[in-house]
């Protein structure tokens, strides 16, 4: 239903529990997204040595695997980790953008020190 949505409507609204709590376009809401990247090292030691830069400021779900690194990384904070990844010694590299589904289901998530709290209604822009 998602995919049908992308191809007819310009602006979208999130309502979560009866409350707006987002208002944007496919392309604003793509543009907030988190970028998934997966890597392949040439050794554990390279992937060891890029993991020591990384903070988590800038990136989340972080998981690290003999040579391999996957983690989602915010539009913001992509360029700094692609030059990190440029001094470091990879075989391959993998970046994704979630799906409109994807980026839907994270308003539906609810964070452990947020669950009793209630949302707030975000300023719509004309």
């Amino acid at each position: 239903m998602l995919g049908e949505v992308e191809k007819v409507a310009h602006r979208v609204g999130i309502i979560r529990e009866g409350t707006i709590v987002e208002v944007a376009t496919i392309k604003q809401l793509k543009r907030m997204a988190l970028k998934e990247i997966k890597i392949e090292f040439v050794s554990a030691k390279g992937l060891q040595e890029f993991s020591n830069k990384l903070t988590s400021e800038k990136v989340e779900k972080v998981i690290l695997n003999d040579t391999h690194a996957s983690f989602l990384v915010s539009r913001e904070e992509l360029s700094k980790v692609l030059r990190l990844l440029s001094e470091a010694d990879i075989i391959d590299t993998e970046i994704t953008s979630p799906a409109l589904e994807d980026i839907f289901l994270k308003y539906y998530q609810v964070p452990s020190s947020q669950e009793n709290k209630p949302m707030k209604r975000k300023e719509v822009e004309s």
